[in-house]
């Protein structure tokens, strides 16, 4: 919805989903004032733009994308974004942020949760080994502004777990560009062996404590590339 500054006037208002349960947990204006939202649907019928990126339901829940004209009118281009699991932006299950960013180009940044093994990620990615089934990953991935292409995506995660549960989260929850068009992800982990870097202010996985089940928060910082 689009409402005057002063909230007095809804100035557009739309609908945007399929026949099953969609959400978006973001919302951005793009530099020629479209407007983005992402996170996931278990539509089968989300709308796509004929030259999407991806325009088959994958699995339980995809990721999707949409960006629409700036009266909300039209809908310039949409994506599902996922593989045979469940897929999310911005978070998983009822932890979501806002994890969308868009470049000075209109290149679309998203982030989150994929526990597809299937997962597009790109082969220069910094992490584009599949993961262990049963596993849930974090991911980063950038989209070219018309959703037709995936220029970079990768996975961001861990694979050990000494907890109750064999099997850790990685989860983004949200996603900031840096002035040099770095890309910034924050969110939560269940990994002993989340990636960290040597200096970082804290290196070890705090989370397993007297039996409790706890995630410690990352923050981490990748190259525009997604490679490094």
């Amino acid at each position: 919805a689009k409402l005057s500054g002063d909230l007095a006037k809804l100035l557009a208002s739309t609908y945007l989903g399929g026949s099953g349960k969609d959400y978006t947990h973001s919302i951005k204006i793009a530099p020629d004032q479209s407007v983005v939202v992402a996170g996931y649907t278990l539509s089968e019928g989300f709308p796509t733009s004929k030259t999407a990126y991806d325009r088959s339901y994958n699995g339980y829940a995809d990721g999707i994308v949409s960006v629409l004209s700036k009266d909300l009118g039209k809908l310039v281009a949409s994506t599902y974004l996922g593989g045979q699991g469940g897929d999310s932006i911005g978070g998983y299950n009822s932890d979501f942020g806002d994890a969308l960013a868009i470049d000075s180009k209109g290149n679309i940044y998203v982030g989150g949760a994929t526990s597809s093994l299937d997962f597009p990620v790109t082969t220069d990615a910094y992490d584009h080994e599949k993961m262990i089934q049963g596993d849930t990953d974090a991911f980063v991935t950038k989209f070219n502004r018309k959703l037709t292409e995936v220029i970079a995506s990768t996975f961001l995660g861990g694979v050990k777990h000494e907890g109750e549960f064999p099997f850790p989260l990685d989860v983004v929850c949200s996603l900031l560009l840096g002035s040099g068009g770095e890309v910034y992800v924050a969110g939560f982990t269940q990994s002993d062996d989340f990636p960290t870097t040597e200096g970082a202010y804290d290196t070890t996985y705090n989370g397993e404590k007297g039996g409790f089940e706890n995630d410690d928060i990352f923050v981490s910082k990748l190259d525009m590339n997604l490679s490094r």
